[in-house]
């Protein structure tokens, strides 16, 4: 798109990322999180210095999981009475349709649709497989049009990837199914590379003390029934938590104090729980979230749905939820979202 030419920074950071701090202007925040990724402090220092003699465009990704208080600026800018606020800056910012903004003038609202029409969902199937896979992708082009539950989910460009990667176990048109089926591609991928990822998952239960010699059979029913490993209810059970408080990022020291048996390293090799190192040498702590909300939601309403009963089963002590607000939140994360890519400025927000 031509009009990105127009800017001379771009400034994109996560709501997720610069949660931890407060922040008086949307700049200090947009900085704050291009710090934590090692952007050039030089080049952090121009900008602010310059906010004013540059061009420049701040895009903020999900206002959803923004914290009270993060950054007064903001709050003052998407407020009722926002439009008495000038910015030197365009600004775009991303969330959730749930989230409610009460500025009413000088602002642009946009709904960010996806792969709404079969030429687009066709189009994206045959870029992820490439050349001579014309089986595969006929087969699931056939699929999702002899089922209205997979057409609305194809119009998602996540659910339509998790589609592609897991089409041939696919059957009863429902996301629960879909994720399930992902959970299994995670690990499944990973056990060559991984001998041990299988014991690592059930820390504390029946794989202890396996040898390596575990049979072809025994390890896919493993892996079929994810649900079971010890690791993934207590991921499950972070994931609820973490929920609750409004928080998408934690660290070691908050695991030990509400989960110190899980083991964060070994969903970081499967893919589910991405990680970065922040702060100065010598001071440096490092962070996790989860690769996608979706997939913290999901853990979160396994957890309340079938793990829990478990756990209380068998005498596990854990600190209970007792706030369910979030039900709306994990329910949605169920049903698809519809989103179409187009910009507008000089106030954005995405939906």
């Amino acid at each position: 798109m031509n009009q990105w030419n127009n800017y001379q920074f771009i400034l994109l950071t996560e709501f997720r990322s610069t949660s931890d701090k407060k922040h008086e202007t949307i700049i200090d925040m947009a900085l704050y999180g291009l710090k934590k990724i090692n952007v050039d402090t030089n080049v952090l220092k121009f900008i602010k210095e310059n906010t004013k003699q540059c061009k420049i465009l701040v895009i903020l990704d999900g206002y959803d999981e923004a914290v009270d208080g993060q950054c007064q600026e903001l709050k003052q800018v998407l407020g009722e009475h926002g439009n008495q606020k000038i910015l030197d800056f365009d600004l775009v910012v991303t969330r959730r349709p749930t989230i409610t903004i009460n500025r009413k003038e000088k602002i642009t609202f946009l709904k960010i649709i996806g792969f709404d029409t079969n030429e687009k969902q066709r189009e994206y199937i045959e870029k992820h497989f490439g050349e001579n896979k014309e089986q595969q992708i006929e087969s699931i082009i056939k699929k999702i049009s002899i089922n209205r539950s997979y057409q609305q989910m194809a119009e998602t460009p996540l659910l339509l990837t998790f589609i592609c990667l897991v089409h041939s176990q696919l059957n009863k048109g429902t996301r629960v199914e879909l994720y399930e089926n992902v959970i299994r591609w995670f690990i499944q991928r990973k056990l060559s590379a991984y001998p041990n990822l299988l014991a690592e998952l059930d820390h504390g239960g029946n794989l202890i003390g396996f040898n390596q010699q575990i049979m072809a059979f025994e390890i896919q029913n493993l892996v079929d029934n994810w649900f079971d490993l010890e690791q993934m209810q207590r991921l499950g059970y972070i994931s609820l938590l973490y929920l609750q408080k409004q928080q998408y990022q934690f660290d070691d020291k908050e695991l030990q104090l509400i989960q110190p048996n899980i083991n964060i390293n070994v969903f970081i090799k499967i893919g589910l729980i991405i990680s970065n190192t922040e702060g100065s040498i010598g001071n440096q702590i490092k962070k996790y979230q989860f690769a996608h909300r979706t997939l913290q939601e999901y853990f979160a309403a396994m957890f309340i749905v079938k793990w829990e009963n478990e756990w209380i089963r068998n005498g596990i002590k854990y600190e209970k939820v007792k706030e369910l607000w979030m039900w709306e939140e994990i329910d949605r994360s169920l049903r698809c979202v519809h989103m179409r890519p187009k910009v507008d400025l000089k106030l954005t927000l995405f939906e």
